[in-house]
């Protein structure tokens, strides 16, 4: 029973600590002067299941190097974001950010789509 409650602790910390890496875009973009932004813009109604995962996998690789945000432009919290900037069609799409909420690049939603070529552009975005 103890190694059981144990496991169940570990996994429940694993997971909060997951979560609580992704913020809000008003928090990500309140920070963007001392650390860059990451944020995915998605639809849920555009197929971004998939996207969200390799999302999640590029955050895992990249750590506390960026803030990230998931943007549902179906939620309250895409208001901020449509008050200064326009939601691209063609989602989703993932937008880098730096220096004071200055758009840095785009990945288009066909990079956005493999970790691998995601990484590659937030790597040359770090540099």
């Amino acid at each position: 029973m103890k190694k059981l409650f144990s496991v169940l602790l570990l996994l429940t910390m694993t997971v909060c600590a997951a979560t609580a890496a992704t913020k809000t875009y008003s928090e990500a973009f309140a920070a963007t002067s001392t650390k860059p932004m990451a944020m995915l813009i998605y639809a849920p109604w555009s197929g971004s299941q998939s996207y969200l995962q390799q999302f999640r996998k590029v955050q895992q690789k990249f750590g506390n190097t960026l803030n990230y945000v998931e943007l549902d432009i179906s939620k309250n919290d895409a208001k901020a974001y449509t008050e200064d900037y326009i939601i691209s069609p063609k989602l989703p799409h993932i937008v880098l950010f730096r220096n004071s909420g200055k758009i840095s690049k785009t990945i288009e939603r066909s990079c956005a789509a493999s970790e691998a070529c995601t990484s590659s552009k937030i790597k040359s975005f770090l540099r």
